[in-house]
């Protein structure tokens, strides 16, 4: 009587594009870098403070105005993507920018 050859089972495995696109689905505030986690969350305030801008007013408290928000949120968003995109941890000035910006909207 003959056997029959059964090929070995082994997990799945998913493509790359696949986990890419997982990924984007995962809230971003839960990336692995703990950086990026603290700047989102910085970015989030920012635009809390932004949203919460009276009607016809150009200032917030202490006064800041919306270009001071526009500056500081693109100045978070060029340190995100130089985390996630280019691999480049932030300077010990970018991170006391970083610092004085999460006094400003405290």
């Amino acid at each position: 009587m003959r056997t029959k050859k059964v090929a070995t089972k082994r997990p799945a495995i998913r493509s790359i594009a696949k986990k890419a696109f997982l990924k984007k689905d995962i809230d971003y505030i839960h990336d692995s870098n703990p950086i990026v986690g603290k700047l989102l969350k910085l970015k989030y305030r920012i635009n809390g403070a932004y949203r919460a801008l009276p009607n016809g007013t150009e200032s917030l408290r202490e006064g800041y105005s919306e270009l001071d928000t526009k500056s500081d949120k693109d100045f978070v968003i060029g340190l995100i993507h130089n985390i996630r995109k280019r691999d480049e941890n932030p300077s010990k000035i970018q991170l006391e920018e970083c610092n004085k910006i999460w006094s400003k909207y405290k």
